[in-house]
């Protein structure tokens, strides 16, 4: 379906199961009717519990490029389209709050698959088809911006730090929300009233390190030592710097856009590019508080059916509903094929295909590998966060690494995601094998103000944890030491 010879987008892999991201492929379809030519097709590929996805580089570029201009830049739809989504993003939290173990419990065989199925649908179709809409708007974006300022006269060693301005979200992340609450109570409160307004911080974020691979409810206990580490004058220099942090994305832009005597299309193009790239990050806290839900239904149908709730993650969700409907189970041989290998195969104009097992794996070992590069001692990559930093390499494949990785490192790993952030935080410096100005990676970066390379193609197969390196995120060179 894709050729593995052509240039590839890459996303992941990182640790995942096939359940939660399910509702994307639905999605795709419901997206390309709203907003054509919608998303190229692709693979998403499972070996274990680690998952990847891969499309054609040049058509996803060249899409996204299309759906930019056509509906991000056009007001009158991008507006309504934004307006949409907040409606939708409301209502799909109203409908997650029901979904409780307690509540379910109370439900019989057809009032429970109702449930899921209902739960399902608007996920698939509403959230994911419209919530779609940043995400690929954002590849467009980007070689737009990236035209318009190399067509200017912006000196060459200023492109970097240009592009990144540009691009920079002007609103908070949902992250950067969180800590800002968080430290709010913490210099308002005192010690009796702070263990009250901590239990209801928990209950608005008790999901902030959900993932595509498991979730867990953080107890309070893990908001306070967050807390504990902060000094009042420390938890004050943060919440300032976050506070800051809107205006003076804000400001640059302005300042580079006077500067070097850019249009009022230019800064259009970033300002809409930059509240994209915001917008899908948003979303990201919805998907985490939506991976909690499933987990609440597996959970659920678990119980009632006998099924081992490990298993259930490597369902798909129309084998989750068939369950709740008929009480339909995979076969041992199934399920241990499916935790194996399994491939998702999405098109524009066919079904979405499941393969898994020996199929799944000849399709896989196609377009991934994992072999060591020893030879080289450079790598080249996109800068998308500028600054120049020296230290030892720690490779971190998995979240679940993160607490391995010390203050000063470089971090190194095939792309970062939410459940990424205690490593992040402990940065010098951020290396990447795939990714992009848009990607997860880049916009954490930038916030903690740390250098960031990503889109090396091989920096965790020809670095090692141990090596000096020296990170020139000015030129995007990563270069052993």
């Amino acid at each position: 379906m894709i050729n593995p010879k052509k240039k590839l987008w890459r996303w992941g892999p990182i640790d995942g199961r096939p359940v939660y991201p399910d509702a994307w492929y639905v999605g795709m379809t419901a997206n390309k009717k709203m907003f054509s030519p919608g998303w190229p097709a692709n693979y998403s590929l499972y070996k274990g519990d680690r998952y990847s996805f891969v499309c054609d580089y040049d058509l996803l570029y060249k899409n996204g490029k299309t759906i930019f201009a056509k509906f991000i830049l056009n007001d009158k739809f991008f507006i309504k389209s934004y307006q949409r989504w907040q409606a939708v993003a409301k209502k799909f939290a109203a409908i997650n709050s029901k979904i409780t173990p307690a509540n379910l419990k109370k439900l019989n065989k057809d009032q429970l698959y109702k449930t899921i199925l209902s739960w399902y649908k608007f996920y698939a179709n509403e959230f994911w088809g419209l919530g779609l809409l940043p995400e690929i708007a954002n590849f467009g974006g980007e070689v737009l911006l990236e035209e318009i300022v190399k067509a200017g006269l912006i000196p060459a060693d200023k492109f970097v730090t240009v592009m990144e301005k540009l691009s920079a979200p002007e609103a908070l992340s949902f992250y950067q929300n969180e800590e800002r609450e968080l430290i709010k109570l913490y210099l308002v409160k005192n010690q009796s009233s702070l263990t009250k307004a901590l239990l209801k911080h928990q209950q608005k974020y008790y999901w902030l390190l959900n993932s595509y691979h498991a979730t867990r409810v953080l107890p309070p206990s893990y908001f306070l030592k967050r807390l504990k580490k902060l000094s009042k004058s420390q938890a004050r220099l943060k919440l300032g710097e976050i506070n800051k942090f809107p205006k003076l994305a804000k400001l640059e832009k302005q300042r580079i856009i006077k500067k070097y005597n850019l249009s009022r299309q230019t800064l259009k193009v970033a300002q809409r590019l930059a509240f994209c790239i915001w917008w899908q990050d948003n979303r990201k806290s919805y998907i985490f508080q939506a991976n909690h839900t499933i987990d609440v239904i597996l959970r659920e149908l678990a119980g009632r059916y006998k099924v081992n709730l490990e298993d259930l993650h490597y369902y798909n969700f129309n084998q989750i509903i068939r369950l709740g409907k008929d009480g339909y189970k995979l076969s041992i041989q199934q399920a241990k094929q499916h935790k194996a290998y399994f491939v998702v195969e999405w098109r524009p104009q066919a079904p979405t295909r499941y393969v898994f097992g020996s199929k799944a794996a000849k399709i896989f070992n196609k377009y991934q590998s994992d072999k060591k590069i020893n030879q080289l001692t450079k790598l080249v990559g996109q800068p998308v966060s500028a600054g120049v930093a020296r230290g030892r390499v720690r490779v971190i494949l998995s979240p679940r690494q993160a607490g391995e990785c010390k203050k000063g490192d470089i971090l190194v790993t095939t792309m970062t995601s939410p459940d990424f952030i205690v490593a992040m935080r402990k940065a010098a410096a951020i290396v990447t094998d795939v990714g992009g100005l848009t990607s997860h990676a880049a916009i954490v970066s930038r916030e903690l103000g740390i250098p960031c390379i990503v889109g090396t193609g091989l920096a965790t197969r020809v670095l090692k944890t141990g090596d000096r390196v020296e990170v020139d995120a000015n030129h995007g060179l990563v270069r052993k030491l």
